[in-house]
């Protein structure tokens, strides 16, 4: 790797942009914007180590500013306070400033954002301890205030934003269950207060000292739940029922320019509230859901000050969470909530900062039962900061997420969309354990469907007659990975084409009216309660106190459903009687 410099030194800032372009042309420059020790002007001696080490920091600064609510790091690295969660509710204060060697002053990091109506932290004190951080937002939802600035001869030292404060829940601590027919909506996350510049920092050639610094942005307090269930009796969201996630606070911006220190990096705006949240003292509740719910947008991040990284937006909110196991039975519409945008940059050649994901329609933490007949969305992903100098997309959310679940769906599932407005999330995240999914009429589900292992469960049910294109199993089709299929419940489901993998039929209801090919399947048994018929082919077939009727079957006439309404149908032959055992 060549370095590339002047007659004499590097300059005193270079683009990112430039040192992007230059590590993927295979040369390098050594960039400004980065900690003291390696913002100064350097001699031609400069190695590839110290490019390496600049780097690396560019990357640990942005990687630490990875959590909800996080504080904004200082211009020369004082870490921001941590933001609150639901474990630890208080955000953390951001460190305070120190002297790097008797005459360089760092700057003071941001307090974390809050959750649950609790208070933010407070913002790290500037070098001299005469100026405080600011003080976070104490009560629910309050904004943090701003740092203040030391505008001494020698030292430019800025103090850290306050963190904001989260906003309340809807029912505040919460309900052993509801019956909601109303609105029902969280507060909204207290905004982080700004870090302070500390403009009176100088540049003193030729030994660089007097080096000031500012104060990173505050976190966003965390948006509150639309409502709490804490018990395990059913709870109800009725037809004119709507429940509201709060939107999280957005992250302070950082401190200016302080002398020759660098800008302060923008705050962490603050996590988006759940939509209906049930805690994990409603294990086994059971929800059923006719209205409208919805998790709340995620905070922006906060703008960066000079040369800085912008804060990264908070994530989007789930629709529904459950922290243990529960049923949900849904007839309305549910969403999660859109990840937030990211800070941009300042003036200079600071970094964007990242849009965050979208929330989760449905979230079982614990595992669970989704019995949907109406529409359940996972939430958009957010925008990175305005601006050109990098910061990436929020991913989309998963409508349905968790482990050891069963899914009963009849109407619309379909994941978000991340920020660039293209890549769609999946449909169904099965995270673990053993999963059943099954398709009744009426069944659209937007995406792939990638089973957890061969353990898992796709499955045809329902009462009402249905079709299903057999050519959506398989490897590269929609439904991938299950190894097990049945067949249950009363209805007729016709199924055409032929699969891409071989596939084990159990027949425990109904009928199954083989259309398609199954010559290649690994089996199929007709149990008591089910019938095997149609006009397709089939593998060895066992009779097991169930109905084989080869060739007797009709062709229902099926409402549309899981089967695309171009999917042509192959050519078949009758199910013949030889290769079947009872």
């Amino acid at each position: 790797m060549h370095i590339l410099t002047s007659a004499t030194c590097l300059p005193h800032f270079i683009s990112l942009r430039a040192v992007r372009a230059a590590l993927l042309a295979g040369t390098a420059l050594v960039s400004g914007a980065i900690p003291l020790s390696l913002s100064m002007p350097m001699p031609m001696a400069a190695t590839a180590a110290t490019l390496a080490a600049t780097m690396g920091w560019l990357l640990d600064s942005a990687a630490a500013q990875a959590a909800d609510g996080d504080g904004g790091t200082a211009g020369t690295g004082q870490a921001g306070g941590s933001g609150g969660t639901a474990g630890q509710p208080i955000g953390g204060a951001g460190a305070g400033a120190t002297s790097l060697d008797g005459s360089e002053r760092s700057g003071a990091g941001g307090g974390g954002g809050a959750a649950g109506g609790f208070a933010g932290g407070r913002g790290g004190a500037a070098y001299n301890a005469h100026f405080g951080g600011g003080f976070p937002g104490a009560t629910a939802g309050a904004n943090g205030q701003d740092g203040s600035g030391h505008f001494g001869y020698n030292t430019g030292s800025g103090s850290g934003g306050g963190g904001g404060a989260g906003g309340n829940n809807g029912n505040l601590a919460g309900a052993a269950s509801i019956n909601n027919t109303g609105a029902s909506t969280g507060q909204s996350g207290g905004r982080g207060g700004n870090g302070a510049g500390g403009s009176g920092g100088y540049y003193n050639s030729p030994d660089y000292t007097h080096v000031g610094s500012t104060g990173g942005g505050g976190g966003g307090g965390a948006g509150g739940a639309g409502t709490v269930v804490t018990g395990s009796s059913a709870s109800r969201n009725g037809g004119a029922g709507v429940i509201s996630g709060a939107v999280g606070g957005a992250g302070g911006t950082g401190g200016g320019n302080g002398g020759y220190g660098g800008g302060g990096n923008g705050g962490n705006g603050g996590a988006g509230g759940l939509g209906a949240w049930f805690k994990s003292s409603a294990a086994g509740a059971g929800f059923s859901n006719d209205g409208a719910i919805t998790g709340g947008t995620g905070g922006a991040g906060g703008v960066a000050g000079y040369n800085a990284v912008g804060g990264v937006a908070g994530h989007g909110g789930a629709g529904v969470q459950f922290d243990a196991i529960g049923t949900l039975m849904n007839s309305g519409t549910i969403a999660g909530g859109l990840g937030g945008r990211g800070g941009a940059t300042g003036a200079g050649a600071g970094l964007n900062g990242n849009g965050n994901a979208g929330g989760a329609g449905v979230a079982l933490l614990g595992g669970g039962t989704v019995i949907n007949s109406g529409t359940i969305r996972g939430g958009d992903g957010g925008l990175p900061g305005a601006g050109f100098n990098f910061g990436s997309n929020g991913v989309g959310a998963a409508a349905i997420v968790g482990a050891d679940l069963t899914i009963v769906n009849s109407n619309i599932i379909i994941g978000g969309l991340g920020g660039n407005g293209v890549t769609r999330a999946v449909p169904i995240s099965f995270t673990g354990g053993t999963n059943v999914l099954e398709l009744q009429s009426g069944s659209s589900i937007t995406g792939n469907v990638l089973a957890f292992s061969s353990a898992d469960t796709l499955r045809l049910g329902g009462a009402t007659n249905a079709a299903f294109d057999l050519a959506q199993i398989g490897p590269a089709a929609p439904y991938r990975g299950f190894g097990h299929f049945v067949k249950t419940g009363s209805s007729i489901w016709t199924v055409s084409n032929t699969p891409g993998t071989a596939t084990a039929w159990q027949i425990d209801a109904g009928t199954l009216n083989v259309l398609g090919n199954l010559s290649a399947s690994n089996g199929i048994a007709a149990n008591s309660g089910g019938t095997l018929t149609g006009t397709g082919s089939v593998g060895n077939t066992a009779i097991s106190g169930g109905v084989f009727a080869p060739g007797s079957g009709t062709s229902p006439e099926p409402r549309p459903s899981a089967v695309p309404p171009s999917a042509p149908s192959m050519p078949t032959a009758p199910i013949s009687p030889s290769n079947t055992a009872s």
